[in-house]
């Protein structure tokens, strides 16, 4: 069996146990970093703005000289097509979507697999502490950016801890990073997540127990955007989603389009 056939195998195998329960939130973050992230978002601004202006031939000119909109493009319609929903994590079905989605991205021309694995996290016995053994799992990434992402984590762990009156549960971590340097990188995280609160009523010499315990299950693929081939295929994603840099970044989710994605 490949790696990428084994890795699968194991997410899908998680899948099904998640859905044994009924509620499995798929909480969802994007985020740009790195030190070409202020271009991208002004190249990104010039496409849409000549978009909507109806300057066609024009705004195919400024596509093809913004590869992270032709990214975040392509991003977008493979999470269109598998029927997920980034912007809400407790859609029905929306685990088996981000499932899909990975794998569409697979199928993307453009999109070089550079890693593709399940490492092992230490268990945390905060949040906190989790967040930081995720972080230690970020490939190719600064400092800075490091920092950026590490408040991105406490967005989803705040959002993920939303749903109340619940002792025990497991959720999902998608982190999606656009890493903008030399190359662009994407980065893309997720983690299965068991909450639970111990509670325990000590016996005459035992003390009480009252704590979180949080337990991860961490799934790495990172993937390399041709830059150089973007141009030729920007007339051919065009006119198939009207997704930007700036909606992706903010999970403005398109109306779902459930059909095949004409990669080119």
């Amino acid at each position: 069996m490949s790696v990428l056939n084994s890795v699968f195998s194991i997410a899908n195998k998680a899948n099904t146990l998640l859905l044994a329960n009924e509620e499995h939130p798929v909480v969802s973050n994007a985020k740009l970093t790195g030190p070409g992230a202020t271009s991208a978002l002004e190249a990104d601004e010039h496409y849409v703005s000549l978009r909507a202006s109806g300057k066609t031939l024009d705004a195919e000119k400024a596509l093809a000289l913004s590869p992270a909109t032709g990214c975040a493009m392509c991003m977008s319609l493979a999470a269109e097509s598998s029927d997920f929903n980034p912007a809400s994590p407790a859609q029905a079905g929306n685990l088996t979507g981000f499932l899909n989605y990975v794998n569409e991205l697979f199928k993307c021309p453009i999109l070089n697999n550079e890693l593709n694995d399940s490492p092992s996290v230490t268990w945390g016995s905060d949040w906190e502490t989790t967040i930081t053994n995720i972080l230690s799992y970020y490939v190719g990434i600064d400092q800075s950016s490091l920092n950026q992402i590490r408040m991105s984590l406490r967005d989803c762990a705040r959002a993920a801890a939303s749903n109340p009156n619940t002792t025990q549960r497991t959720d999902l971590f998608v982190q999606n990073t656009m890493h903008i340097g030399e190359d662009l990188k994407v980065y893309l995280y997720k983690s299965f997540i068991e909450m639970i609160y111990v509670s325990k009523d000590g016996g005459k010499n035992e003390p009480d127990i009252r704590r979180d315990e949080t337990h991860f299950k961490i799934y790495r693929v990172i993937f390399d955007f041709k830059q150089s081939e973007w141009p030729d295929y920007a007339k051919i994603i065009m006119p198939q989603t009207d997704a930007s840099l700036d909606s992706w970044l903010n999970n403005n989710s398109p109306s779902q389009n459930i059909k095949p994605i004409n990669w080119g």
